[in-house]
């Protein structure tokens, strides 16, 4: 197309004569829309450059507080994780997190298989975490947010996924208030040496437990030392010290006897122990009466305690003599919530209801 033209002076055309004035170039307009096409496609890449770099911050950030967490949990140090993440696995962003298995966690020196589900929960994104994009206008963003499970939607999950969301220090929600309804008080839950509950285990006891079998004391796996087993609620690591005078009952955290309401933080534990083989073994200082209790209170706040409980009570320290050469001194320790923590193996432990007393 030829974009030059001749331009006629109306003033000269009635005398018949074309006059070329001046020629211009002209753009043609087919020009003109590619050229407004590239201005937008250069504000629209500007546009998604910068969603993308947002974008990357918020991956970045949530990666390093997934593995951040992840190491907490493994009880190893960040960068140890993150490099054998990244390097050895080729997983640098939440999403190739994902896909990182069992396996290859226990790979890592000092991991404990024990803590490698729980570290897989963090890496994968499957606890809620909070995460923080520099440059955003609120600070924070949340990456997710804590979901309680309801009632209704613990009555409809199976026993697996029950023993899977629950956690012991939170016995009395939807999750553990739905495996109660199922078990009752009876012992189910079997933990690991770490403190963690033993899902498999512990789904394999509540699923005897609803078939009719009577509980365990005892779970054992073969090539395993047997564990205790415990009601839903108990902890193993939740231990109190024990009354001295009373089996099975705990003291208060600052050593109160709900009986009586006084204190034994004052009283050692050889003076306890002495007046627990006194009470419950030998039957030297019997427990007849609420006074009986005070007096042996009173008795255990004095400066020479122990000896006037030994001149008191001899065939109590004899026995106290001789099970400390063996190493078989009771604990009193109880377990909050259910039996004496060493029932099993004290031999004063007797099974009885707590809060019992004769007036």
């Amino acid at each position: 197309m030829d974009c030059w033209r001749s331009w006629v002076i109306p003033n000269r055309e009635q005398h018949g004569v074309r006059v070329p004035v001046a020629r211009h170039r002209i753009v043609p307009c087919a020009l003109a829309r590619v050229d407004v096409e590239m201005t937008e496609n250069r504000r629209e890449r500007k546009i998604m450059s910068e969603k993308t770099a947002t974008e990357q911050a918020l991956e970045n950030e949530t990666f390093r507080v997934r593995v951040t967490d992840a190491a907490k949990i493994l009880g190893i140090e960040y960068l140890a994780l993150a490099q054998h993440l990244v390097e050895k696995l080729g997983a640098d962003t939440p999403d190739l997190l994902r896909e990182v298995t069992f396996q290859d966690l226990t790979e890592l020196e000092g991991t404990k298989p024990a803590k490698v589900r729980a570290a897989l929960k963090e890496l994968k994104g499957e606890r809620p975490v909070i995460v923080a994009v520099v440059g955003e206008d609120d600070g924070a963003k949340e990456a997710g947010s804590p979901k309680a499970i309801s009632p209704k939607k613990a009555a409809s999950m199976t026993i697996s996924q029950l023993v899977a969301a629950y956690d012991p220090r939170e016995a009395d929600n939807p999750v553990g208030a739905r495996l109660k309804t199922i078990v009752g008080s009876k012992r189910c839950v079997v933990f690991t040496a770490d403190g963690a509950v033993d899902t498999g285990a512990t789904t394999k006891l509540v699923d005897e437990l609803r078939d009719g079998f009577p509980e365990r004391d005892a779970y054992v796996e073969e090539g395993k030392s047997p564990r205790s087993t415990f009601r839903i609620g108990d902890r193993p690591d939740n231990l109190a010290d024990e009354n001295p005078l009373y089996a099975n009952r705990p003291l208060r955290p600052d050593g109160t006897c709900d009986v009586t309401s006084r204190s034994w933080a004052k009283a050692g534990s050889s003076v306890r122990v002495l007046l627990r083989i006194a009470t419950h073994v030998t039957q030297e200082f019997p427990m007849r009466s609420s006074q009986d209790a005070h007096d042996a209170l009173d008795l255990a706040m004095l400066g020479d305690a122990e000896q006037r409980i030994r001149v008191r009570c001899p065939k109590a320290s004899i026995e106290y003599d001789r099970l400390q050469k063996l190493g078989q001194l009771p604990t009193l320790k109880v377990q909050l919530g259910g039996v004496s923590a060493t029932g099993g193996s004290d031999p004063f432990f007797r099974g009885q209801q707590s809060g019992h007393i004769r007036t």
